[in-house]
């Protein structure tokens, strides 16, 4: 029998019975990162947002929320 070689671990973006407090520390995690790549693409000269970072992941998580509950 096959065996993984790594343990499993709960995908935050794609697991449904996560709770939103579960999200919630997901993302205050991932902040920084998500800043970065926000500064990066400002600094690639893409097209700028008149979202803010707070504001952005607020709208995503809400979108991601409403799709889940869907399921």
């Amino acid at each position: 029998m096959n065996k993984p070689s790594k343990p499993f671990t709960k995908d935050v973006a794609t697991d449904p019975e996560l709770s939103e407090a579960d999200l919630d520390a997901w993302l205050s995690r991932n902040e920084d990162a998500l800043e970065a790549l926000v500064a990066e693409a400002d600094a690639q000269g893409g097209e700028r947002s008149v979202l803010d970072v707070e504001k952005l992941i607020a709208e995503e998580t809400s979108r991601f929320l409403q799709v889940q509950r869907k399921s």
